[in-house]
């Protein structure tokens, strides 16, 4: 008697159940997973601005309006970061830029090597980052102090108040997001104003897609 099931952006409690819903016939709706959801059957739907053509979006503008061609390729070893990450390879030669070098982040103890590695590695134009908001913002800081001052081209983990928090380090960074609360549709506006009344904080991507 179950009509459909809601699950998680990502994790087991996407991932694992696909294949029964497909089985099943019980509609499956991940409520905010950015990536394709293997080959999960016609009964699997996802509601979120895939990270494959967000990413493609973002470099476009990044390397066609905004001038930056050459990029330094970080990516914090995390799962979802990984995902995000391959999508930003694919769209960065589709889009015709150029990655000139790599890092990877594995604890905080990584961010110093990593930022000796894109000063040997300058001059580029940006700095592609795969991984969340805290990593980044650290990441930034420390390649500021180190003498090196490129924008951060990232995905909608960025987009948040605690990388905002970053200052001048972020200060010019590009990315995406499928949600944004400076949306004037008047749908967007009145589900932000009754979601801030209901639980005393403004929603984010994954409350949106929700």
């Amino acid at each position: 008697n179950v009509a459909a099931i809601i699950g998680a952006p990502t994790g087991w409690s996407t991932l694992t159940p696909v294949y029964i819903s497909n089985e099943s016939r019980t509609i499956f709706i991940s409520a905010g997973t950015r990536r394709h959801i293997g080959s999960s059957g016609s009964f699997v739907f996802r509601v979120s601005l895939p990270v494959e053509k967000a990413a493609e979006e973002l470099l476009g503008y990044a390397v066609n309006t905004a001038g930056l061609k050459t990029f330094f390729f970080v990516t914090v070893m995390e799962d979802e970061a990984l995902n995000v990450g391959a999508a930003f390879r694919r769209a960065v030669e589709k889009k015709g830029g150029a990655v000139k070098g790599q890092g990877s982040i594995f604890t905080e103890d990584d961010i110093g090597t990593t930022v000796d590695d894109l000063k040997k590695n300058m001059p580029v134009d940006g700095v592609i980052f795969a991984g969340g908001p805290e990593m980044a913002v650290k990441f930034a800081k420390a390649a500021k102090k180190a003498g090196v001052s490129v924008p951060l081209v990232g995905g909608s983990e960025l987009h948040s108040d605690e990388f905002l928090r970053g200052g001048d380090a972020v200060a010019g960074s590009l990315v995406y997001s499928g949600f944004s609360l400076d949306d004037t549709d008047p749908t967007a506006k009145k589900f932000i104003s009754s979601y801030t009344g209901r639980y005393g904080h403004s929603p984010d991507e994954f409350s949106a897609d929700a």
